[in-house]
């Protein structure tokens, strides 16, 4: 039995459980990663030179140095880079305000900023400040047109990015995230195969780029293609193989398809690399309580996670059914009485709190409780355990 992922995001109602208990998984990972955002401008080769071979505190110095002897917008924008280096952003973004003075129009100064004022929350000014380096085909550099696009996208007009991007893309094919962006675009207007098509350019330029590959994954979940989804997620692991959410993705599908044992695997390197990845940790340890195995590891698992988040009722979920697994009746059916309080309707809580009260000799309200979970029709995979309990009764 399978159904901790459906406690990541809210359901998906047009989707099959299926895709929308993997495209739930997949919204956190792009909650948690920041998906969809582009970097800014790409570094100027001698200043990431300099970083590589002595330091960001060095590239940061002769950028310093540079203002000093000829202050132009170059040099400013230049020394912008050098402090995101240093991650020293208030000190960056003066940098580029200083830029944007000398020269309104310095092109990476533009982008750079544009990109800013997005991270800032402000897609109006990002857009505005772009389009300054776009005619009015909204031709021009590459950067200035995925950020325009994005700062479109964030500001919920979908079909004025999709309709843009097919000219930038004619301008620099070669470019990944136009590609990225053309994807994300089609997506929201649920042209899924365009997505697709687009999300495989994009990783055909750049296969090493996770964002592309977790989008593609979306893309084909969204499609009800879970099969290319998991081949989709086996190819992201092996690009990644350092990357813990890819690794999670994967596990979700997996386990999705009952492929168990590989859910499991994933779960743990997941673990490996970011043990304080919590989403995976509840997976794990609600994979393991489900199979009755390793119940204490499963138990500090989730008492670990609800730790991290004390009031995600998911996470108290899994830590009662780990419990009730462990034969600890009494302790599993307080706290789910609890969680049941916030998710009254939740087919999975009325199977645990049935299946503990059935364990504990209370068969009456067993009873109501496992036929409600049984005859949960948007929950199938709940409601074959709870049918089977009830069997057992």
């Amino acid at each position: 039995m399978r159904h901790s992922s459906r406690r990541i995001s809210g359901g998906i109602p047009i989707l099959p459980l299926l895709a929308a208990v993997v495209l739930a998984a997949l919204l956190l990972l792009s909650t948690l990663t920041g998906c969809g955002q582009e970097d800014l401008a790409e570094l100027s080769p001698d200043i990431r030179a300099i970083a590589e071979n002595y330091g960001p505190a060095e590239a940061l110095a002769q950028a310093k140095e540079r203002v000093e002897q000829e202050p132009t917008a170059e040099a400013y924008e230049r020394l912008a880079q050098a402090y995101t280096l240093t991650r020293d952003l208030e000190e960056m973004v003066k940098a580029l305000e200083k830029a944007l003075e000398l020269d309104p129009n310095w092109p990476r100064a533009v982008i750079g900023m544009a990109v800013v004022r997005m991270r800032q929350g402000k897609p109006a000014e990002a857009q505005k400040l772009t389009e300054r380096l776009l005619d009015e085909d909204f031709r021009g550099p590459r950067e200035a047109q995925v950020t325009r696009a994005r700062a479109l996208l964030a500001q919920n007009q979908r079909q004025q990015a999709y309709d843009m991007l097919p000219t930038a893309i004619k301008q620099h094919p070669g470019h990944a995230p136009l590609h990225y962006a053309l994807g994300d675009s089609a997506l929201s207007l649920a042209k899924l195969g365009e997505a697709e098509a687009a999300y495989r350019a994009a990783i055909k330029l750049v296969p090493g780029e996770r964002r592309y590959r977790q989008a593609l994954i979306t893309a084909l979940v969204r499609s009800r293609k879970m099969e290319q989804a998991v081949e989709a997620a086996k190819q992201a692991q092996e690009a990644s193989p350092e990357n813990a959410m890819v690794h999670f993705t994967a596990g979700s599908l997996y386990s999705q398809m009952g492929d168990i044992e590989a859910a499991i695997a994933a779960y743990e390197e997941a673990l490996l690399l970011r043990p304080d990845l919590a989403p995976a940790a509840n997976n794990l340890a609600i994979t393991l309580a489900d199979r009755g195995e390793q119940l204490s590891r499963a138990t500090d698992l989730a008492t670990k996670v609800l730790r991290q988040d004390p009031k995600n009722h998911a996470y108290a979920d899994t830590l009662a059914w780990t419990w009730v697994r462990s034969g600890k009746y009494a302790e599993g059916i307080k706290l789910l009485e609890q969680v049941r309080t916030h998710w009254p309707d939740s087919p999975a809580v009325k199977y645990h709190l049935g299946y503990a009260l059935a364990k504990s000799g209370k068969t009456q309200r067993a009873k109501t409780l496992l036929k409600q979970a049984a005859e949960a029709e948007n929950r199938p995979d709940v409601a074959k355990q709870a049918q089977a309990a009830l069997a057992e009764l």
